[in-house]
């Protein structure tokens, strides 16, 4: 069952991706609100769950992750029809998932713009659960599925990521120094500029670092960050020539999709908690979720806690162990709810209190204080809540 569970995506989203792709019309926008249903039932009607995964077989887990890949390429190729109904070689690619799906489809059927963008939309909301997946491969310790994580996340338009997620993100998390943090009072759309930027920053300061006693050719050749860079214009060049500039486009948007999705998870899972520079890394400095339908689709990304305090730990072992603070009605409704800045600053605001009057420490009190976010340090530090709500 666990197998089937973290294999929804592979064996389920994806063939239903598929089908929308092939009948167009109004189909894609169908897909991205059954998308989003799906996510908000499973997070605030199904039963909650602590995380813990009963399958233990890391192969199967990964092969379904690795999957991702060329089940992408496919949908691609599927939407670059719609967009280039007559370009040969799509055409032989639709006529095998017609015949496979025992469909008769003659032609492009998506109508107008507003159906296209739907089926646009659809493929960007599959890319942004794509980088749930490189997230979680990117940080075995493994060559293959590091570069699986790259690959996935050039087909994102963010592969740097790899880099600013593990060396920056990890250290730094909870602290200014960390541009994937949300800072407390900052909207999404501030963090996702900061993030944005930040992110390449500190991933060209590091590949620099590391590349420091390399001659020039080799620094250009291994940084990370250009040969990045260019796996995605590669993407992208490759599209606009063998399609056409406007498939070019429309992969641009599901890049920024993918990419704001990225962040709006970032933004829900450590926003407005803080941390001293140089002090250890506890569960307590993100948030975390019971809901399931966050944990399935995000891979357990919800026991938030426990993967920063061990980033190599695989998915299957992490779980809730009680000992931070969990948004309630999951990652999905947060999301949604932080792209109008005032509900959202009511929604965590009480939470917020919760975690400096019983999880805080006195020094993190202190910089609260400094920055105005605290009028006054709290007398005592309770520690006395059930944080498994």
């Amino acid at each position: 069952m666990s197998y089937l569970l973290y294999g929804l995506f592979s064996l389920l989203f994806f063939p239903l991706l598929y089908l929308a792709l092939l009948f167009g019309g109004m189909w894609g926008w169908a897909y991205v609100l059954g998308f989003i249903v799906i996510y908000l039932v499973g997070d605030n009607v199904l039963p909650k769950s602590d995380g813990k995964v009963s399958g233990r077989i890391g192969s199967i887990f990964d092969t379904l992750l690795v999957a991702h890949i060329p089940l992408s390429f496919i949908a691609l190729l599927l939407l670059f029809w719609q967009i280039e109904p007559r370009n040969e070689m799509l055409l032989v690619c639709v006529q095998f998932f017609s015949d496979s799906f025992n469909l008769s489809l003659q032609t492009s059927p998506q109508n107008s713009l507003f159906e296209l963008i739907g089926l646009v939309m659809a493929c960007g909301f599959m890319f942004g659960h794509n980088t749930a997946v490189a997230h979680e491969i990117m940080h075995r310790q493994t060559r293959g599925l590091f570069e699986a994580s790259r690959l996935l996340f050039s087909m994102c338009g963010d592969a740097q990521v790899v880099i600013s997620h593990i060396h920056s993100h990890h250290a730094n998390v909870a602290t200014e120094l960390d541009p994937t943090s949300a800072r407390r009072g900052d909207s999404i759309y501030k963090h996702f500029i900061r993030a944005l930027f930040g992110q390449y920053r500190d991933s060209w300061k590091f590949e620099v670092a590391r590349l420091k006693r390399h001659s020039i050719f080799g620094k250009l050749i291994k940084n990370q960050v250009i040969n990045g860079l260019l796996m995605t214009i590669f993407w992208l060049v490759l599209t606009a020539l063998f399609v056409s500039p406007l498939a070019m486009l429309a992969w641009l948007v599901i890049m920024f999709i993918a990419k704001w999705l990225l962040e709006s998870i970032n933004y829900v899972q450590h926003y407005g908690l803080i941390r001293i520079p140089g002090s250890k890394i506890e569960p307590r400095h993100s948030w975390e979720t019971r809901s399931l339908g966050s944990r399935i689709g995000l891979y357990n990304a919800t026991c938030h806690g426990g993967h920063h305090v061990n980033g190599t730990i695989p998915f299957w072992q992490l779980y809730n162990d009680n000992k931070t603070l969990c948004l309630k009605h999951g990652y999905m409704f947060a999301i949604a709810l932080s792209l109008f800045p005032p509900l959202w600053f009511r929604y965590i605001a009480p939470m917020l209190k919760q975690w400096d009057q019983s999880l805080a420490s006195k020094e993190e009190l202190n910089a609260l204080c400094i920055q105005g976010h605290l009028k006054k340090t709290p007398v005592e530090n309770e520690q006395n809540l059930n944080f498994g709500n």
